[in-house]
């Protein structure tokens, strides 16, 4: 998985990265940079290569939202795709294939090239992409992407992280069949910590109260079926604000950097909705 920049320089390991942190924190104020992905960036390249490499995943799929975005405007003729990438991390030759490609097909095939095969044993992302268009490709990829990463993980925080969101999407994936009345059972990524015939049995009975009960197990809050996504971040929010306090490890860091991501999120609803 290499669509990440490769920061020159040492960086600076944990202890100090944490220190700087719980100071933005403590200060009850995002950043004194100017917007989030501004910061985001100034995360990325704070780290040493050891805890950046622990994190990539993470900022990987951080990330994505951007991308996807980018092919878009790619996609339908517009400019604005040079902004989003200006404020990313994503690498040089990402960037560049962007600018100097026209064919949206060979961009795709690139980005595939530098992410690897994510999608081990089934058909190539770029081939899906070629035959079913941008959102079903998109879709593909964040279910490859979240199985990659938690298989992948190489810590135990980061490994939680994933399986929440691997459940969170599933979850998700039950309420839009239900709710659109389709037959099939989604596509349920494989990992999370709920088991996948548990959820087969309650999308087959099309149980939404059994699935908010999910939705309160795993988030300790209040179930909204309205607002799953935003339930799931102040879940995970809540839970490793909590851990920070406890203990001296990355889930401060990782806090951080989805708190981040939130109000990223929420801009870009707002712009490009």
């Amino acid at each position: 998985m290499q669509i990440l920049a490769e920061p020159k320089g040492d960086g600076y390991p944990l202890e100090y990265v944490i220190t700087r942190v719980r100071a933005r924190l403590n200060n009850q104020r995002l950043s004194d940079t100017s917007n989030e992905s501004e910061e985001i960036k100034w995360l990325f390249y704070q780290m040493n290569p050891f805890l950046r490499d622990i994190f990539r995943t993470v900022f990987t799929y951080m990330e994505l939202k951007k991308l996807f975005t980018a092919l878009r405007f790619k996609m339908g003729g517009l400019t604005d795709y040079f902004d989003i990438l200006n404020l990313s991390i994503f690498s040089e030759e990402i960037c560049t294939a962007f600018m100097r490609e026209a064919n949206i097909y060979r961009i795709t095939g690139f980005i595939m090239s530098k992410a690897g095969n994510i999608n081990k044993g089934g058909e190539p992302l770029e081939q899906i992409f070629a035959r079913k268009g941008l959102k079903v490709f998109e879709e593909c990829f964040y279910s490859c992407f979240l199985e990659y990463a938690e298989v992948n993980a190489n810590h135990p925080v980061i490994n939680g992280f994933f399986k929440y969101k691997i459940d969170q999407r599933n979850i998700t994936g039950i309420l839009k069949h239900i709710r659109w009345k389709m037959d099939s059972a989604p596509q349920f990524v494989k990992g999370g910590s709920v088991d996948i015939a548990r959820l087969k049995k309650i999308f087959s009975e099309r149980n939404l109260e059994a699935l908010a009960e999910i939705m309160e197990e795993l988030t300790t809050l209040k179930p909204d079926l309205n607002e799953v996504e935003n339930t799931f971040n102040r879940g995970l929010l809540k839970h490793l604000k909590k851990q920070a306090k406890e203990t001296i490890d990355i889930s401060v860091i990782l806090y951080y950097i989805l708190k981040i991501h939130v109000e990223l999120l929420d801009r870009m609803k707002t712009i490009y909705h």
